[in-house]
């Protein structure tokens, strides 16, 4: 039997496995790894006055499993939000008690982060805890991953990394506490969910799906081996966008491209920047195989304006939608920064991967060309706000 056989064998063993488990509410509803979603369940454990009806319960976890100390009387007066705009970033959950407690939560899933993003948010974080009264010995900034890896775009030693699997562990046995409550069920299906990245379990109970991959680990090292290449493949597409946009006429105009990771890459021109970082850029992200073949992310093209120029964004919302002209993507006038423009990249089918470099391609260079031309138009109105903060 050749190894592709055996692969092709295995997976086809480990999918008819894998569909006997308990349905998981998350999964069915194809939430996926959506970090909006799943930052909301997040801070509606937080939130002590939550319909959950554990109190201080989670929010008391949350903290110890942070390293912070806080009395239960402050904890009860908290509050906790998502999307938090600032100046500069959008913070994904805020816990806070005026004058006495602030609590920064970055989540990450699997989308990137963007350039000096932690700083920015870091930065939010201090002057919202200057308008609470919160002392910085009271502001925490709190990382969140699957893996509890330290964030990478700027100073990580300000940030405390706290992993998916350590939240489990200190979420596990509250629901436990009240039995009777409603969202029991919701609470633990989030768990799971959140366990299923982590790959958390018990060394002495491991399911059927973790006794099959041990048993057949040297195919899962050839699956691995082949998924490593397949994403090298993706990132040489986006490599490949270089000479391709090096051959439009507008690109000598001042434009240039980034890579901020193997799965994403944007350009930005020149006099958009503010200090060492842009102000306005065009962008694909999670352009890899979970993004293109996946059901639980989606790859996208963006246009992008830092949250400290919210009004920017807004007058930049309003122009490409005035005249009715029709535009590739889904186009946001709110004014709140963050993305302007989301398109999604075309999904690919399994038996398609033939030729979708081809369109792929083609999509990603158009959605450029028409908005590097079109943000050219604007250059004036662009530079005036750069110019006045």
């Amino acid at each position: 039997m050749s190894d592709l056989e055996r692969m092709h064998n295995f997976i086809a063993s480990f999918d008819r496995l894998t569909q006997r488990g308990r349905a998981n509410a998350f999964t069915l509803l194809r939430i996926g790894k959506d970090e909006i979603r799943h930052s909301g369940v997040l801070a509606w454990l937080l939130d002590p006055r939550g319909s959950h009806g554990q109190g201080i319960s989670f929010l008391a976890a949350f903290t110890e499993a942070c390293g912070l100390q806080v009395s239960s009387e402050t904890l009860q007066r908290c509050r906790s939000r998502t999307e938090v705009s600032g100046q500069e970033a959008v913070i994904d959950v805020a816990v806070y008690s005026p004058g006495e407690l602030l609590i920064y939560i970055e989540h990450k899933i699997d989308s990137p982060e963007g350039p000096q993003q932690i700083d920015r948010e870091f930065a939010d974080m201090r002057r919202h805890g200057a308008a609470l009264g919160v002392c910085e010995s009271r502001q925490a900034a709190v990382f969140l991953s699957p893996d509890g890896r330290p964030p990478a775009s700027g100073c990580a030693c300000r940030w405390r990394a706290l992993s998916h699997g350590r939240l489990v562990e200190a979420f596990r046995p509250v629901p436990q506490r009240t039995e009777t409550s409603e969202s029991s069920a919701i609470v633990r299906d989030w768990l799971d969910e959140l366990r299923s990245w982590e790959g958390v379990t018990e060394m002495l109970d491991l399911s059927d799906e973790c006794l099959f991959i041990a048993q057949n680990w040297g195919t899962v090292e050839d699956v691995l081996a082949a998924t490593g290449r397949l994403r090298d493949a993706f990132a040489g597409v986006l490599r490949s966008l270089q000479p391709a946009l090096e051959s439009r006429d507008w690109w000598q105009d001042g434009w240039e491209l980034r890579t901020l990771r193997s799965e994403q890459v944007y350009i930005s021109h020149r006099n958009w920047r503010v200090g060492d970082q842009p102000a306005v850029w065009i962008g694909v992200e999670r352009f890899g195989p979970e993004g293109v073949l996946g059901h639980q992310t989606m790859a996208q093209l963006y246009v992008w304006v830092l949250a400290k120029h919210a009004a920017l964004a807004q007058e930049l919302g309003a122009a490409l939608t005035a005249g009715g002209e029709t535009r590739p993507g889904e186009v946001y006038t709110g004014g709140t920064g963050g993305y302007v423009v989301r398109h999604a990249v075309e999904k690919c089918l399994p038996e398609e991967i033939k030729g979708y470099e081809e369109r792929a391609t083609r999509q990603i260079l158009g959605f450029m060309d028409h908005y590097a031309n079109v943000l050219r138009q604007f250059d004036g109105l662009i530079s005036q706000h750069i110019g006045s903060r």
